[in-house]
């Protein structure tokens, strides 16, 4: 009973924390989360495809994914399994009630808070401190919130990795089979969850082997050692085959000279995180650019190298300790103090609000780990450093407690306790914004928004998926005249394009442009052609991947003709460009966005020569549409072709008034601040030569 209890105030705790971390998705639990797709957590993109399977087939919950997006994959277990997983429950609310904002907001939530508990009892059960697991939980807790703003709520989902590890450490110590049996169990199930974190779990499984490789290996072990491996490999088998599949139609069609993209095999036949996220998830790095500059460093990323490999070598060094019975008191203080400085403001080590630093090794750590290659974005593996800051922080408070219990006894103990989770909590409290913008990541409040009750694009006609608020549009100014509105939807039925820009520094930000890419699989009518194109938009891109499997006819040239697109470029690897219906739009006026990548322009999702193409158009007005939160004042070498095809290339800062994403309060404070006056608006930088002619505010640097 006092355990349930204890248990139940640490719950309570972190539920807590939790609504702290989330406060404006708590007041609105059933509402559209604004942002694309990207702002959600893993889990929305197939969710969004299994309800409009059940709408048009009820009865069919195990077919409940569309099989031309999972191919061989229909089971009951994997509908469960990968696009909610067991950390997002809350998703299965969704199917009675169909609201997926619901069901991805408390995903959300129970991740935050299965996240902390889980790391409870893994502090608990190393350390052999109750007090000392509950700060790894509140260390946790917080460090993901805050991380989470620049690399995703999943990448800090650790609910099973702890459980795998503790019941790992169990059978080590007690020797008995059914630990490791349960350990593999889970990995496997992290395995259809997300593959990301079943390979930290498999990284930090092979440490602990390795180092308890005389108390693992022995003679009496090898049975279970081998029936566990054995059960892993037939639970897993059902993704990995498909997975090996077309990894060996890909590498053959290489060979043989194909074309296609490693997307286009794998976003048709596999259902797998690590593959459909390539062109989705594109929101890494929002925030970086800023939080560079206010961590003190200049201006070139290898001067995070130090402070970075100090941290792994604490990391490294106090991993080897933790799991004995006695853990050295001097050790782990050291590293409570150095997590206090390093998140109280020491600009070298803001670690807990800012993951640059050890970014800069885990880019290079990615390329020497085994299956590391496979890791597209490096910050994935910031999970580790989350993880290991909370194991840290709670070995240095047990050893931190053992002092002080013999001193001066509980009461102390439990003092000592509270100051630590005050300190983290005040502390974390004051991140500036938009690091810890809420607004930015959940939606404003509705006095933020200019809700657009009329608008084509939410009709019963339009809206394929019939969720209500499925898509709104956000206007942070109502004096501003609705010419040009924030076109926004979670499951989408018109997403935006968001194209990368990279600073001189290689800070890498992502930017919307007004693109239709028919993502949904759908086209767009009429009538929300018309209403497109009074917000600017002018063109259709399709991509190649829609002109393979059950889409094939839908997008072919000869239909797209035939519903009234006007084909504008078409190209070898299958890209194409058509003008919206040709009664209401012509290709006078393209709007596109140059990127700077690699010294060249390009756009993510599309290949290079569909943009070459439209660049050739006349006359183009290259339009920005930038957050000045990340962009403003920074310094970029532009390489960009002029009409004639000259490479050109000038060096110049941005600093522009803009309609931005986040609560209008926030930006134009901001804004103000620099003497700049709103209402703020679109701005467009018109195409003179030689250079682009700098708006207001934008200021050339020589």
């Amino acid at each position: 009973m006092r355990k349930l209890t204890t248990y139940s105030l640490v719950l309570a705790l972190y539920a807590a924390l939790a609504v702290l971390h989330t406060w404006p998705m708590a007041l609105h639990m059933g509402e559209a989360t604004p942002g694309s797709f990207n702002t959600i957590p893993t889990g929305g993109f197939m969710a969004e495809q299994a309800i409009l399977f059940l709408q048009e087939h009820p009865f069919n919950l195990h077919k409940a994914f569309d099989p031309g997006l999972t191919a061989p994959l229909e089971s009951p277990f994997l509908f469960l399994g990968i696009p909610f997983g067991l950390s997002q429950i809350f998703g299965l609310f969704f199917l009675p009630t169909q609201n997926l904002h619901f069901a991805i907001n408390g995903a959300m939530l129970f991740m935050l808070i299965g996240s902390a508990f889980s790391m409870f009892f893994l502090a608990q059960y190393l350390m052999k401190s109750t007090r000392a697991g509950v700060v790894a939980g509140v260390v946790f807790s917080f460090t993901a919130a805050a991380l989470c703003r620049t690399v995703d709520f999943i990448d800090m989902n650790m609910v099973i990795v702890p459980w795998i590890l503790l019941f790992l450490f169990k059978y080590i110590h007690e020797d008995k089979a059914r630990y490791l049996y349960i350990a593999v169990g889970l990995l496997a199930l992290q395995f259809y969850m997300y593959f990301y974190h079943c390979l930290f779990a498999v990284y930090l499984m092979a440490a602990i082997v390795i180092w308890r490789r005389k108390a693992f290996f022995t003679k009496e072990h090898i049975p279970a050692i081998a029936g566990a491996g054995f059960m892993g490999v037939l639970l897993i088998l059902p993704l990995a085959l498909p997975y090996l599949q077309t990894m060996v139609q890909y590498r053959l069609d290489q060979m043989t000279g194909s074309s296609e993209s490693l997307f286009s095999y794998t976003f048709a036949y596999s259902p797998s995180e690590w593959f459909n996220a390539a062109k989705e998830n594109l929101l890494y790095g929002a925030w970086l650019a800023q939080d560079y500059e206010t961590a003190g460093f200049p201006d070139f990323p290898h001067a995070a190298l130090f402070p970075g490999v100090l941290v792994w070598y604490l990391i490294l060094t106090g991993a080897g300790r933790m799991p004995r019975e006695r853990i050295s008191p001097w050790f782990l203080t050291g590293v409570l103090v150095f997590a206090v400085l390093a998140s109280t403001g020491w600009k070298p080590l803001q670690f807990f609000r800012w993951e640059m630093s050890e970014a800069v090794v885990l880019r290079h750590l990615s390329q020497v780990l085994p299956l590391g290659s496979i890791i597209r974005n490096p910050t994935r593996l910031v999970v580790f450093y989350t993880f290991a800051l909370a194991l840290l922080t709670a070995g240095a408070f047990a050893g931190f407690e053992q002092r002080i219990l013999k001193a001066k006894g509980k009461a102390a103990a439990a003092v000592l306790l509270a100051a630590v989770i005050a300190v983290i909590t005040v502390e974390n409290l004051s991140i500036p914004r938009p690091m810890y913008n809420f607004d930015a990541l959940f939606g404003p409040t509705q006095s933020d928004l200019w809700l657009a009750e009329n608008n084509p694009l939410t009709s019963p006609e339009e809206s394929i998926l019939h969720i209500p608020s499925k898509e709104r549009l956000y206007q942070y100014d109502e004096g501003v005249p609705p010419a040009r509105l924030y076109v926004e939807s979670n499951v989408g039925l018109y997403r935006r394009l968001w194209v990368r820009q990279t600073s001189a520094n290689s800070h890498t930000s992502f930017l919307p442009q007004d693109f239709v890419l028919p993502e949904t699989r759908q086209l767009p009518s009429l009538d929300a052609q018309e209403y497109l194109y009074a917000q600017g938009v002018r063109l259709l891109a399709v991509h190649e991947s829609l002109l393979y499997g059950k889409y094939k006819e839908r997008f072919s040239r000869k239909n797209m003709t035939a519903q009234g697109f006007n084909l504008l470029a078409s190209f070898d690897d299958g890209d194409a460009i058509y003008a919206m219906h040709p009664d209401i739009c012509t290709a006078d006026r393209l709007i596109i966005l140059p990127i700077i990548e690699n010294g060249r322009l390009e756009v993510l999702g599309l290949t290079p020569s569909l943009f070459d193409a439209m660049l050739k158009q006349e006359p183009v007005t290259p339009c920005f549409w930038l957050n000045p939160k990340t962009c403003r004042s920074q310094t970029m070498w532009a390489t960009f072709s002029d009409r004639n095809g000259k490479l050109r290339r000038r060096k110049y800062s941005y600093h522009l008034p803009l309609v931005v994403k986040g609560s209008a309060r926030f930006i134009e404070d901001d804004l103000a601040e620099d003497g700049l006056e709103g209402p703020f608006s679109m701005v467009s930088l018109e195409w003179n030569e030689p250079y682009f002619t700098p708006p207001p505010g934008v200021e050339y640097r020589e």
